[in-house]
């Protein structure tokens, strides 16, 4: 009888954790983009077949897109290990596969791309995001009428 109420106990406890766990899901849904400007293709496609010292690039990367306030027509593509907080899963409206890498993006200007009919849902374990090492970065720039140049591709921290 005490294995009975041990055995009760034990699945209504494990099916609250699985119920509480639901909220840790996320789904965005996204909508796929290719890059029209193709230096910014052969950057990243660079950035992802030359991989930091002993380290591997993940296969889910966030790309964000600024623009420098600087006179000159500058612009930044910061490259990050994908692992958004629930605060920030809002933003992300694009992504773009280039070499089996999926890069997700909040806002890209519509110069540099052509939105492709595919939409897509991905559906994650928040707690798949988590990762442990040091954070990978990567920064590409542009200036002007050059073509992007890789300014760093390494991880920081341990």
């Amino acid at each position: 009888m005490k294995r009975f109420a041990l055995l009760l106990i034990t699945a209504i406890l494990s099916l609250n954790c699985m119920a509480q766990s639901n909220d840790e899901i996320i789904v965005l849904n996204l909508q796929q983009v290719e890059f029209s400007d193709t230096s910014i293709t052969k950057a990243l496609s660079s950035v992802i077949q030359n991989p930091p010292k002993n380290s591997m690039i993940p296969k889910h990367l966030t790309l964000d897109f600024y623009q420098s306030s600087l006179p000159v027509d500058q612009y930044f593509l910061f490259l990050s290990r994908f692992s958004p907080s629930k605060e920030d899963m809002h933003q992300f409206a694009y992504y773009a596969v280039i070499d089996d890498y999926i890069f997700i993006m909040p806002k890209i200007p519509s110069k540099y791309i052509r939105i492709l009919s595919e939409k897509r849902k991905f559906k994650r374990d928040l707690l798949s995001f988590l990762h442990v090492g040091g954070s990978y970065y990567g920064i590409i720039r542009k200036k002007g009428f050059e073509h992007w140049q890789i300014l760093f591709n390494g991880t920081i921290g341990e």
